[in-house]
């Protein structure tokens, strides 16, 4: 029994990893955002990664049901690589750490499905053979996303002195008295409907809880 407990705790570690990328989000921990916010992406994407890093949509697999949950509005530090604010924002930094951010997301939406039916349709049904056709990419699916109409980044003085590009794009926040911002400066963006801004991976191969093995030289 405990080395079948063992076995199981493993497996959930491997998929909790689907990435060497894991950020320490006080919201949404290891959440990457979309190119660009979308209405396509939901959860049952299935997507993979060349070995030059470039991503192609692969399938939509409608066989993988989403659900939602309601959240509200959501609020938390979270961070961003250089290349993901330029393509989110349109803001181009120097900086080539993880870049630290406070974000707002009002009327938030999180979409998620459950392991058991990945289960069933990747292996039980022999799916991720029909979808694995290139083994020289790593192969993901959306497992969880966050959609809202609305989302507020904002930055700190000294993200500010890194960014090249898009200052003009900044507001500041006008405080009063002894009142103190570590974030002062943001950007916000509207959508007229609701739109999918981050998403959760997992990554996955022909076989349960395996990930693609490495290449032979």
């Amino acid at each position: 029994m405990y080395k079948i407990s063992l076995i199981i705790l493993l497996a959930s570690a491997l998929f909790a990893q689907s990435t060497n990328d894991l950020r320490p989000n006080a919201i949404y921990k290891n959440f990457k955002p979309f190119e660009t916010p979308r209405s396509n992406g939901r959860p049952g994407t299935v997507f993979r990664i060349d070995t030059n890093s470039v991503k192609y949509f692969v399938e939509d697999v409608k066989a993988i049901k989403s659900f939602e949950s309601i959240e509200g509005t959501i609020k938390g530090r979270m961070y961003f690589k250089k290349s993901e604010l330029l393509s989110l924002l349109n803001l181009d930094f120097s900086e080539d750490d993880l870049i630290p951010v406070e974000v707002e997301l009002k009327n938030v939406v999180r979409e998620y499905n459950e392991q058991s039916t990945l289960d069933k349709v990747f292996w039980d049904d022999d799916k991720a053979e029909d979808l694995i056709q290139d083994r020289f990419s790593s192969y993901y699916v959306i497992r969880e996303a966050i959609l809202c109409d609305e989302a507020n980044f904002k930055f700190s003085a000294a993200s500010l002195q890194e960014l090249i590009t898009g200052k003009y794009q900044l507001s500041e926040i006008k405080l009063k008295g002894d009142q103190v911002d570590e974030f002062p400066f943001f950007i916000s963006i509207k959508f007229d409907e609701p739109k999918r801004l981050f998403y959760l991976e997992q990554e996955f191969w022909l076989n349960p809880y395996e990930k693609r093995p490495p290449l032979d030289d």
